[in-house]
C-alpha cells in the first residue's frame, strides 16, 4: 500500500459521481451541503447516503453504531466489552500482527483491495465490490484502506472506509475467515479483525475525525448472521444512531431505473 499522507485523508467533500449500467450516478455521503445544491452536468440518479438528518420525506431509515472520537485512547478502550479488550490485547501482545493504512490509495491499491474482497464475497455469498465507486471515492480523497497481516505476511483482514465530513464510515470489511478450517486460525482472524478496528479508530481520531462509524447495525436481528455481526460491533461500545438514505431521479432514464428497482424490491 502507499504510505499515508496526513493532509489527504478526507480532503474531498463526500460527493462522487460514476457510471453504472449506462446511468450517471451522483452520491452525496452523510449530511453533505452539496446534496441540496443544484446539480450541474448530466445526472440520472442522485443518492444521499447515511445522513443523520432525513434528506427528504420517505427517506429509508436504518441504524448504525458510532464512536465519539473526542474521547482519549484510554476512554475509548475502556468503553469496549471485556471480551473485546482481551482479544485486542492478545492480538497486540502475542499474535505478531502488522497493520497498514493507505489514506491516499492509488488505483492499484483500490484494485488490490477489491480483488481481496471479491474473493471474500464469493465465499460468503454476498455482493462483490462495485469498483467504480471505490475509484471515484479515491480520486476525491474520500477513501481510506487498512490491512492487517499475520506473522507469515499473509493478509488476514482488509477494511475500506468513506472518509468525509469528520466521519470514518466503514464501507467494506473482508477477511480470509472462509478459507480457514482450523479453529485456531479462525480465532486468530477474529482477533486480527478486532485489532484492525482498534487501529482504525485511533487512525481516524489522530487525523481529526469526529466519528468512527461501523457502517450499519442490525438492531432488529433480521438474521442470525447479521445479529452476530451486530454483537461483534457492539463489543466496541459506542452509540446507536438512526441514519437516512434516499435516491432521487434526475432524468427520465433515472426514473425508469428507480421504478424498476423498486418493482424488484431492490434497495438502491
Amino acid at each position: 500500500m502507499t504510505q499515508p499522507r496526513p493532509e489527504q485523508a478526507g480532503d474531498g467533500d463526500g460527493v462522487v459521481a460514476f457510471r453504472r449500467r449506462g446511468l450517471t450516478i451522483r452520491e452525496a455521503y452523510f449530511d453533505a451541503p452539496h446534496a441540496e445544491a443544484p446539480v450541474t452536468g448530466h445526472v440520472d440518479l442522485l443518492r444521499v447516503v447515511c445522513a443523520f438528518r432525513p434528506p427528504e420525506r420517505g427517506a429509508r431509515k436504518r441504524h448504525t453504531l458510532v464512536i465519539d472520537l473526542a474521547e482519549d485512547d484510554d476512554r475509548l478502550f475502556e468503553q469496549m466489552s471485556k471480551d473485546t479488550r482481551s482479544k485486542i490485547r492478545r492480538a497486540m501482545d502475542k499474535d505478531s500482527l502488522q497493520v497498514a493504512a493507505a489514506v491516499d490509495p492509488s488505483p492499484g491499491d483500490v484494485d488490490e483491495f477489491a480483488d481481496f474482497y471479491d474473493a471474500f464475497a464469493a465465499a460468503q455469498s454476498v455482493s462483490q465490490v462495485f469498483r467504480p465507486r471505490l475509484h471515484a471515492l479515491a480520486r476525491q480523497g474520500n477513501l481510506v484502506l487498512t490491512t492487517v497481516t499475520g506473522e507469515d505476511q499473509r493478509v488476514l483482514v482488509r477494511h475500506a472506509y468513506v472518509a468525509a465530513r469528520g466521519r470514518g464510515f466503514m464501507l467494506y470489511s473482508g477477511s480470509v475467515l472462509g478459507e480457514a478450517a482450523d479453529s485456531g486460525v479462525r480465532n486468530l482472524i477474529g482477533r486480527a479483525n478486532r485489532y484492525l478496528h482498534w487501529h482504525d479508530i485511533r487512525l481516524f481520531r489522530e487525523r481529526g475525525f469526529a466519528l468512527y462509524d461501523f457502517g450499519g447495525l442490525d438492531v432488529d436481528e433480521r438474521s442470525p448472521k447479521t445479529a452476530g455481526i451486530a454483537r461483534f460491533k457492539r463489543g466496541f461500545g459506542g452509540e446507536v444512531r438512526p441514519v437516512y438514505s434516499a435516491t432521487r431521479a434526475r432524468s427520465v432514464r433515472g426514473a425508469a431505473a428507480q421504478w424498476l428497482l423498486a418493482r424488484r424490491g431492490v434497495e438502491f
